[in-house]
């Protein structure tokens, strides 16, 4: 009849055994069929998944996240009168996802056009946090959990910090536990000799971030204060994360002590700016301290 088939499988990181072994009989056959199948497969790692159809029958197209530049072009094109300064940032933000990109211009139009300020907020949005459940929920609960901790230390941090965060015998533990969040999209690819693990770009880890649940957000931010808090008496750059970590668990005195720590480390290094936001910190800390007391 002269008709062509079009058949498009979407994530075959996730597809079973028998899924990949029918593709692979497929493959062998598929260009004498009038058929033609696309099947897309996350790999943020760039290695290839154990199990994947043969090569034979078949051409592999590896797509790389946009450019700056190429995220520049995009985003113009889908809000109007975007200011240039504030789609650089946007490319930054979103580590050149296509679909991150996308769903910034519904959520983001007014920041890219320049009049309102960037913030985490962004991030926060429920466009964003369906994005990040969805890939959450493919992760899987315990590496979820792993996600989630994760987001409280920062946009990346060491696995051993990590892993006593959530209470893991070593950093190889906390490894294991992040690796099927790689082809999520959620954490940027580890390799095995990494000490460290981040996420794929801030806009994932604001999202994952504001998924927590206030009581164990809380109790993340207290753990990790008292793990730092050792690292920091030797280390002032260390003294502004504990500081933080105190005012997000809900301890005002604490964090304004180390606040004032942090703003007298930048001061000597001249990091006035940095000082001022310390400073407001412990001012903050300590009005919210004094609200607490009884009268």
């Amino acid at each position: 009849s002269g008709r062509l088939l079009l058949l498009i499988l979407d994530d075959l990181q996730w597809a079973d055994g028998a899924t990949l072994r029918l593709l692979d009989r497929v493959a062998g056959e598929v260009r004498r069929l009038p058929l033609l199948i696309v099947g897309t497969h996350r790999d943020p790692a760039g290695g290839s998944r154990p199990g994947s159809p043969s090569q034979r029958g078949s051409d592999v197209l590896n797509l790389r996240p946009l450019t700056p530049a190429e995220s520049s072009a995009l985003l113009p094109r889908a809000v109007g009168n975007a200011d240039p300064e504030s789609v650089r940032r946007a490319a930054e933000l979103s580590g050149g996802s296509p679909l991150y990109l996308q769903t910034m211009s519904r959520v983001a139009a007014e920041q890219l056009r320049g009049r309102e300020p960037w913030a985490e907020t962004v991030g926060e949005s429920p466009e964003f946090g369906h994005l990040v459940a969805a890939a959450l929920r493919s992760a899987g609960p315990e590496p979820t959990r792993a996600v989630q901790a994760l987001s409280v230390l920062g946009a990346e941090a060491e696995l051993g910090l990590l892993s006593q965060l959530l209470g893991l015998d070593s950093p190889t533990a906390a490894f294991e536990l992040l690796l099927p969040a790689v082809p999520t999209g959620l954490i940027d690819g580890l390799t095995a000799s990494a000490k460290r693990a981040g996420f794929a770009h801030s806009l994932v880890r604001s999202a994952t971030y504001a998924s927590l649940a206030p009581r164990r957000m809380a109790a993340l931010h207290r753990r990790a204060a008292e793990l730092l808090e050792p690292l920091a008496i030797a280390r002032d750059d260390r003294a502004g994360a504990v500081a933080q970590h105190w005012d997000r668990a809900g301890e005002p005195a604490r964090a304004a002590q180390w606040a004032i720590r942090a703003a007298d480390a930048a001061c000597a290094a001249g990091a006035h700016k940095e000082a001022i936001a310390y400073l407001t910190l412990a001012l903050d800390a300590t009005h919210a301290h004094a609200s607490l007391e009884p009268s």
